[in-house]
């Protein structure tokens, strides 16, 4: 099995440079900011797309002004704006237990079904936005195996999935959740699928190679049980926040998971306060902060964990870009 370096990291400063900060406050002094730009600032860092009880709903960053944007048959989850923030792709799952990918615009006009597979994983957008990767057209049940990693167009007509291939020309299998790198050329997933003797894998495929590269890992003999998911990227791409539930060899099993962060190129630890029940991470678009599900609620904190505030009730937080 392949060793991976956990050696201490120095956390990355994404403060602005000084001069940066002068100008600003000089041109709002001087009452020259536009407007337009100041209008676009207050809604790109003030939107969360969220799920509470199978509908798909947004709201303010206050936890205000919330509106339900999908309902009716079935249930919807696992909301993700697109980079322009104007549409959110999602899954829909009918009564019958088919799911599949949705699209629609930010205020849950125009939906549209993407896919017709009946089993599709959660939705990621590449960064041009003209792309959705997802894991999909697997085996049944839905869930309990992996499923082939595949990409679709996000427009209509959106036409058949492209399965992705790896070196050996296979299809990598997704199992959940999975994210896009900020600049489009990887992507992260889980699995239960690699040549290696855990059960359950963080691994990355980077598009330009085909490589499938292993990042984290939990089960087998050496690494005791659990699970690792919803994998989301800091917007610089640098870092890579995730879900993880580990349990070592002779212990009980934890009752609630963590959210682990380590550096995307490394897999050093980057320093991050979690408590036991966090989960389902999600950067602010300055990376100074993030969102995350914490028993039944959702939570903003600065980007280290520390400074929490609990915002509203719900699951599934996606801050729109």
């Amino acid at each position: 099995m392949r060793a991976t370096s956990r050696t201490a990291h120095t956390t990355r400063s994404r403060t602005a440079p000084t001069w940066v900060a002068a100008v600003a406050l000089a041109l709002g002094a001087a009452g020259l900011a536009a407007p337009a730009a100041q209008a676009s600032a207050h809604r790109a860092e003030n939107r969360l797309a969220f799920v509470r009880s199978g509908e798909i709903y947004t709201a303010t960053l206050s936890g205000t002004h919330v509106r339900r944007l999908t309902g009716g048959a079935g249930s919807s989850f696992r909301p993700h704006w697109s980079p322009g923030g104007t549409r959110i792709a999602y899954v829909h799952e009918t009564r019958s237990g088919s799911r599949d990918i949705w699209v629609m615009r930010a205020d849950g006009s125009h939906r549209a079904q993407v896919t017709h597979l009946g089993d599709t994983t959660e939705p990621s957008w590449s960064a041009d936005g003209r792309r959705l990767a997802f894991g999909g057209g697997g085996d049944a049940p839905y869930g309990t195996r992996g499923a082939p990693l595949m990409t679709i167009r996000s427009r209509a007509p959106f036409g058949s999935p492209t399965a992705l291939t790896d070196t050996e020309g296979d299809t990598p299998k997704v199992l959940g959740q999975l994210a896009f790198s900020p600049d489009g050329s990887k992507i992260a997933y889980y699995s239960d699928s690699y040549p290696d003797s855990p059960d359950n894998y963080l691994l990355i495929y980077t598009r330009a190679t085909q490589e499938v590269t292993e990042f984290d890992l939990i089960g087998g003999d050496c690494c005791g049980e659990g699970y690792l998911g919803d994998p989301t990227w800091t917007p610089d791409g640098a870092d890579l926040a995730y879900t993880e539930l580990r349990q070592e060899p002779g212990t009980s099993t934890p009752t609630k998971p963590v959210i682990t962060v380590r550096s995307a190129t490394t897999g050093d630890p980057v320093p991050f306060s979690s408590l036991r029940g966090d989960a389902d991470p999600d950067y602010s678009p300055s990376g100074t902060q993030m969102v995350f599900r914490r028993l039944g609620y959702v939570v903003r904190a600065h980007a280290d964990g520390t400074h929490r505030d609990r915002l509203l009730r719900g699951a599934q937080p996606d801050w729109r870009p």
